[in-house]
């Protein structure tokens, strides 16, 4: 049933029987959040960025959009063999990517370049995908820093397909 349309709404049937339930139900007296994050507060005040909100990028051989109707302003690169990378400048002291991965052997890897470097290797491509969005770490930084950002497809993927949904970023 799940992962799909059908599934979803499944799943979403019985998230909101449970809070009808406990909504309906006595309650045991307040209840108070701690502020103390439980594990560490380094992706506190993560800012989400896309192509709506990301200045002075170059989208280089990627279009706009993706195939995830629900982030529709990222870019997608579309196996056209043109190998241009999407570039921008940010600063940063995390930096995460999201994408799309499928079991679809059409999807492809690219190289993430931060200042000149190669940092890694991300393949679209997964076995186990199911078409949802996947976030990656691409940069991970104690202080904030200036960041040259270059993303393209590796060479003998130029063929292939490839969708950023957006990125995640700590300053």
């Amino acid at each position: 049933v799940h992962p799909n349309v059908y599934g979803h709404g499944i799943f979403k049937d019985m998230i909101m029987h449970y809070f009808d339930m406990a909504d309906k139900s006595e309650k045991d007296g307040e209840f108070t959040i701690n502020d103390t994050p439980l594990y560490n507060a380094d992706y506190q005040g993560a800012v989400y960025l896309d192509a709506s909100n990301l200045e002075g990028y170059d989208a280089g051989s990627f279009d706009l959009g993706t195939s995830n109707k629900f982030f529709q302003s990222g870019w997608a690169y579309k196996g056209t063999g043109d190998n241009k990378p999407l570039k921008f400048k940010i600063k940063a002291r995390k930096l995460l990517m999201i994408y799309r991965t499928d079991n679809k052997d059409v999807l492809g890897a690219l190289s993430v370049n931060i200042n000149g470097e190669r940092v890694k290797v991300v393949s679209a491509y997964d076995r186990n995908g199911w078409g949802g969005p996947v976030i990656v770490q691409i940069y991970d930084g104690t202080e904030p820093a200036d960041l040259e950002v270059e993303m393209m497809m590796l060479n003998d993927h130029k063929d292939k397909f490839f969708d950023i949904l957006g990125f995640g970023c700590v300053e």
